[in-house]
């Protein structure tokens, strides 16, 4: 049915991925103007689950989840790589912390002491797999210990925590970027990046979905620039 065709795209993955790539994936089906696409909402492995039962035509899930499924993993499931996702430690303008830095300014150099004494908002379970981690939920890999103080699983309620000024918040780049937040800039012991994928079935995948799967990573570092 080519251009005319009325697809119905149906994507799966966390919430916090389908954010991140829910323009792009828009942008990757402006090709057929009948299109409608579908988020659902879905940690890793039910994302994935739902790719094999076909209640979806691709998942969104980090490179970390792919590994995870070893042998499990069914040889007609094709992979697109779509980049990284950083995350960062993030300051609201009104922090204390960002006090006397330019507006213009998107990171400030700071040191671990200058940190810690801070609040903190962080979920107390994986935004990505679901899995209950506790103080490291949010992929902070520091030594050093936080006071979190806000907890919440609702990338939003941390966003508006690091907004108001009342808590850091470890969130990812492009978060960071849409509601310009400041990047307070520690040493590499904390970073954390995520290698994100566009997983679907090639012996199953139409010629849209293939068309979508190679426009993808184009549209997606348009996006993030």
């Amino acid at each position: 049915m080519g251009e005319r065709g009325a697809i119905a795209c149906r994507v799966a993955g966390p919430a916090l991925l389908l954010w991140r790539h829910a323009d792009a994936l828009a942008a990757a089906l402006d090709a057929y103007p009948q299109a409608s696409a579908h988020l659902q909402p879905a940690f890793e492995d039910a994302a994935l689950a739902a790719l094999a039962r076909g209640d979806c035509h691709a998942a969104l899930v980090t490179q970390e989840a792919v590994a995870q499924r070893g042998a499990d993993w069914p040889a007609s499931w094709q992979c697109t790589a779509l980049g990284s996702m950083r995350m960062l430690l993030a300051a609201g303008r009104v922090h204390a912390l960002a006090r006397g830095v330019p507006a213009a300014s998107a990171s400030v150099p700071c040191r671990m002491q200058d940190v810690l004494p801070h609040a903190f908002a962080s979920p107390a379970h994986s935004l990505l797999c679901g899995e209950e981690r506790g103080r490291h939920a949010d992929g902070w890999r520091g030594v050093a210990g936080r006071s979190i103080r806000y907890w919440s699983d609702d990338a939003q309620l941390l966003l508006g925590y690091v907004q108001s000024g009342r808590a850091l918040a470890y969130l990812p780049d492009f978060a960071v970027r849409a509601h310009g937040l400041l990047q307070l800039e520690l040493a590499g012991s904390v970073d954390c990046s995520e290698q994100v994928l566009l997983v679907w079935d090639g012996a199953l995948a139409a010629q849209w979905l293939r068309e979508v799967a190679r426009q993808l990573p184009l549209a997606s570092m348009i996006e993030s620039n």
